[in-house]
């Protein structure tokens, strides 16, 4: 921001994951995922509090990719999660 000092909020340490962060259709909620090739990874954290706790959906497991958003004060998650091969 202007006139401010920046602050990191999330680091990735993995080089094969790529970053991106959005807002929610809610408007609530900041959405980070963490995305490689065939896994991701997301995070969540409160629009109106950035700086406080960004939590994990479910634990990055290899080969598991999902993205969710959020409306009407329930998260939808989208998987790969059990499906077919």
């Amino acid at each position: 921001g202007a006139g401010g000092d920046d602050r990191l909020l999330y680091e990735e340490t993995d080089p094969r994951f790529e970053l991106e962060v959005e807002r929610s259709r809610s408007g609530e909620w900041l959405i980070l995922t963490s995305a490689s090739t065939t896994t991701t990874e997301v995070r969540v954290a409160r629009v109106s509090d950035p700086a406080g706790p960004w939590t994990a959906v479910a634990p990055r497991t290899p080969g598991h990719q999902y993205d969710l958003d959020n409306a009407e004060a329930r998260f939808y998650i989208r998987t790969n999660s059990h499906a077919p091969r």
